[in-house]
């Protein structure tokens, strides 16, 4: 039954060996992306450890297609969320405020008091979050990460699928949704077919030779 389900087994030391001698290193498209939301430490290590990596590392064209068309969105998104998350402190700095305004003639509660509290709270928040949007890696930074992460990766990225390919995943997609079947179950509810398409290009790359000959190609 070992053979029928490796799955459920816990591989011997040797296999655990060989795993690691041989295997890919296949990061997804948040994995990249998460490159522009660490900090600066985190983002080296993550970079040094694929370096490290780079003889095994590949991807599917499925999620460096996807890594391209969202990484400037998540880098502006991360630049804009000095400016957003004051402006929605602020107001809700005006609501808790302004809970106060009823309780202007009470016996013990001074209303005042804590207004001013609440007002010197979102001061000094506002202060501190301006003080960390200065100190934002520049847009010349993440254009680094970028080129450093391309140069890494190189030509190791799956070849484009063709249009009888795609239409072979959808067929696969729908039938894994109606019955249910991981990966991309989720993605059943966003009516598209992510994380199947990872799956795809991997077991295309699998077929084609045993241990994925197409992927081996690509990064040598």
């Amino acid at each position: 039954m070992r053979e029928r389900f490796p799955g459920y087994y816990t591989p011997s030391d040797e296999e655990f060996k060989k795993l690691w001698e041989e295997c890919l290193f296949i990061p997804d498209a948040n994995i990249l992306l998460h490159l522009f939301r660490y900090g600066s430490n985190t983002t080296a290590q993550v970079l040094a450890t694929l370096q490290a990596l780079k003889p095994r590392v590949w991807i599917p064209y499925r999620v460096g297609f996807e890594f391209h068309r969202k990484w400037r969105d998540v880098d502006q998104a991360n630049r804009d969320a000095y400016d957003k998350l004051s402006r929605d402190i602020e107001a809700q700095g005006r609501k808790l405020s302004g809970l106060f305004d009823e309780y202007t003639r009470h016996q013990t509660i001074d209303a005042q008091k804590e207004k001013v509290e609440i007002d010197k709270f979102i001061k000094d928040f506002l202060a501190r979050i301006e003080a960390s949007k200065r100190k934002h890696p520049k847009l010349e930074d993440a254009h680094q990460v970028l080129n450093r992460l391309s140069n890494l990766i190189g030509d190791a990225v799956g070849a484009t699928p063709s249009e009888e390919q795609l239409a072979e995943l959808v067929k696969e997609g729908k039938r894994r949704f109606e019955n249910a079947i991981p990966p991309g179950l989720r993605d059943a509810k966003k009516g598209r077919f992510g994380s199947l398409r990872r799956l795809f290009h991997l077991e295309r790359s699998v077929r084609q030779g045993q241990g994925g000959s197409e992927a081996r190609r690509n990064h040598h």
